[in-house]
């Protein structure tokens, strides 16, 4: 299978390309992207449209494209790249970059999301998916795209050149073609050096993103119906139009699923629940799941298996479950005011209750725990990308800021021990004087004031990363030996300065 790559009508005019403008500039078109798997290599084809000014060779203006002596003289013009999907990628996506940036990083994210959806499939005889054929490889998931690809495509997104590219990273130009053109593999110090420039974490050089399809959606807050079926609010149904989602490295498992919340009045609107397959009826109290039970339809009766997302809640019958929605938006007793007849604290109480049950008394056939519930527009921002290529100053800002706020608890945590132990002989009669007194003391105690601190962290090494262990960054109520001992011989020195009369003690004591 051979690269081709023509335009459609074709253009006589050698120089006429020159003068084609991506409707993409215009309506935000994006290309189109077909993909198809031939034994084991993937077949693509990827459609860019333009304009063309037949009546002249100068290029078109943005601004022009819709002025209606413009329009008269304008026809579209496409662009067909198919071949095999190494090959077409590299070549839409040097096309893609030199339209737009934006359209760069979205002709990207399309591009991975065909893909996923095309080795997600079955295969032709429904005995494995697209994915096990790809390739005849057995690394599956992790093994989709060539490290080159990955780092084409990352170039592009920061519309970086191969040359700037290769003097940030400190690597030599000649090594860069190599590692762009596949001849030699990207190794691990390289990746880093590589990433360091791009903004990302180096794993997205060396593997793939870990992509899965989203195979439902939820709104917690609306009844609904498809089809003459009824859909209760919380209630998940099979949509296999809602692509697919980067899934987070952390939580990657070949059985996990993702379904996304669709309900532009929740809070939770747009976030996707990630969740591990389960075949059995596991119980998980207080727990957010996704559970599966068999139900009737409010018409015609059929029994069918439905799904919902809630939280787990034993019946009070002991036997059977409720489910609880996840959105306390459902709530909602305003407009009733409590009276002598109705309306009482138990009224309300109970409403409460009611308005939080998505369905109860429940037999499930299966019970899932949600592990994650993200927001992918947060956690896949482009803000990711700047904030990456400013680690070594954020990251050593960020954990510096952590040392400072465990000091200044344990510090407030000691003083106060300190303070409750010597004021605990206080008489009444005197006990403001004294309890300022004990304050000024510990101020004024310089020997505290320099271990204080220093008590049990010794000297923080502010460096690119900082050592600190990880018994520090746990905030404990306890103190650890080292500072109940400063404590200890603190009050024994504060007592002994407590017990010496200041000038306006005698004052205090003959008071009548």
């Amino acid at each position: 299978m051979k690269l081709t790559n023509i335009f459609v009508p074709e253009l006589k005019d050698r120089h006429a390309e020159r003068s084609l403008v991506s409707t993409f500039v215009d309506v935000k078109e994006l290309p189109e992207i077909e993909m198809k798997l031939l034994n084991d290599v993937v077949a693509a084809t990827v459609k860019f449209k333009f304009y063309y000014n037949k009546s002249s060779k100068a290029p078109i203006h943005k601004k022009d494209i819709k002025k209606t002596s413009i329009l008269k003289t304008l026809e579209i013009v496409t662009r067909v790249i198919s071949g095999p999907s190494d090959l077409v990628y590299e070549a839409a996506a040097k096309q893609a970059s030199k339209i737009s940036l934006s359209l760069s990083t979205q002709f990207n994210n399309e591009w991975q999301k065909s893909l996923m959806h095309l080795l997600n499939k079955p295969s032709k005889n429904k005995t494995i998916l697209n994915l096990g054929l790809y390739k005849n490889n057995h690394y599956g998931i992790f093994d989709i795209e060539h490290p080159k690809n990955l780092l084409q495509r990352l170039m592009s997104e920061n519309d970086i050149q191969k040359k700037d590219l290769a003097i940030l990273a400190g690597v030599n130009e000649a090594t860069l073609y190599r590692h762009l053109s596949g001849e030699t593999e990207i190794s691990r110090d390289i990746a880093v050096k590589y990433a360091k420039v791009l903004g990302c974490d180096p794993a997205k050089i060396l593997f793939n993103d870990l992509v899965i399809p989203v195979w439902g959606s939820t709104d917690p807050l609306e009844q609904s119906s498809i089809e003459r079926l009824s859909v209760y609010a919380s209630e998940i149904t099979a949509n296999e139009n809602l692509g697919v989602i980067e899934c987070p490295r952390e939580i990657y498992r070949p059985d996990v699923k993702a379904i996304k919340v669709d309900s532009p009045n929740s809070h939770l609107h747009g976030q996707v629940a990630f969740y591990y397959n389960s075949n059995e009826p596991i119980v998980l109290e207080d727990q957010m799941v996704i559970v599966g039970t068999n139900l009737k339809n409010l018409v015609g009766g059929e029994i069918r298996q439905r799904y919902f997302i809630g939280t787990y809640k034993k019946n009070r019958n002991g036997r059977t479950v409720d489910i609880h929605s996840i959105d306390p938006a459902v709530i909602d007793i305003s407009g009733l005011t409590p009276d002598e007849d109705m309306n009482s604290y138990e009224d309300f109480v109970g409403l409460e209750e009611g308005q939080r049950i998505v369905i109860d008394d429940i037999t499930p056939t299966f019970v899932a725990p949600l592990v994650a519930l993200i927001n992918p527009s947060d956690v896949y921002s482009d803000k990711k990308i700047d904030i990456q290529k400013a680690y070594n100053e954020i990251y050593t800002q960020s954990r510096t800021d952590e040392v400072k706020a465990l000091k200044i608890f344990k510090n407030n945590q000691m003083k106060s021990i300190i303070e409750e132990q010597l004021e605990d002989n206080i008489d009444d009669y005197v006990d403001q004087m004294n309890h300022q007194k004990i304050k000024a003391l510990i101020m004024a105690d310089k020997k505290l004031q320099s271990v204080i601190s220093t008590a049990a962290y010794g000297k923080a090494k502010y460096e690119k990363k900082i050592d600190i262990k990880e018994e520090a960054k746990k905030i404990k109520a306890d103190l650890s030996a080292k500072e109940e001992l400063i404590v200890r011989e603190a009050v024994d020195r504060l007592q002994e300065q407590m017990d010496i009369p200041g000038p306006d003690d005698e004052d205090y004591i003959n008071r009548p």
